[in-house]
């Protein structure tokens, strides 16, 4: 495409992992960046996520991010508990981006298998963010938090009634989904230990 042309194509998928699988599938060499359609976003949040991309061309950038916590044991703490050290080193493979503010994907920055849909629909059905992490550091990608972001997008009027954050934060599910996600692909590993891959 040229120019400032846009283009709408339609999904028979009813997951959130559509915003981004089919667009891999299509500009598998492009650089691509995700945002959520019940939500209206600052002017300048395409153009300041970008920015940040031409400082670190290799990583995963999100403009609001998380950060995975382990117990002592390497279990998964509850994703609610899913904060920043306040005095510890931060783990940069434990950098996680979450959607709802964009987040921008360099390209081949997701392991092959990311497009596994019996998979992810197994592991992490109503989990995207979840899935499209465990697929950078399966690849050896790391994510980062924008160093400028907007402000926060705001909600749609009327489209919050119904929407995963209720259920994947009220219910715990996505603590689950990332545990079913770690076991799977031993990402306690990478995480831990801070295993370097290849896209630094």
């Amino acid at each position: 495409m040229e120019g400032d042309q846009n283009e709408i194509r339609y999904s028979d998928m009813t997951c959130s992992h559509r915003k981004l699988i089919h667009s891999l599938e299509a500009f598998p060499n492009d650089v691509i960046v995700t945002c959520d359609d019940d939500l209206m976003y600052r002017k300048n949040w395409l153009s300041t996520i970008y920015q940040e991309h031409l400082n670190y061309p290799k990583q995963v950038i999100g403009n609001h991010t998380v950060h995975i916590n382990h117990d002592d044991l390497g279990k998964p703490l509850k994703f609610k508990k899913w904060r920043y050290p306040s005095h510890e080193k931060i783990n940069t493979w434990a950098v996680t981006p979450i959607g709802a503010w964009g987040i921008l994907y360099p390209p081949h920055s997701l392991a092959p298998q990311v497009l596994d849909k019996d998979l992810f629909l197994r592991l992490a059905p109503k989990a995207d963010d979840l899935w499209f992490k465990a697929m950078a550091l399966i690849q050896g990608t790391k994510s980062i938090q924008a160093l400028k972001t907007p402000g926060e997008p705001i909600p749609i009027g009327g489209t919050q009634k119904v929407a995963l954050k209720k259920e994947n934060l009220g219910m715990d599910k996505n603590t689950q989904q990332w545990i079913a996600l770690e076991k799977s692909f031993n990402l306690s590993t990478i995480i831990i230990r801070g295993i370097d891959g290849g896209n630094q």
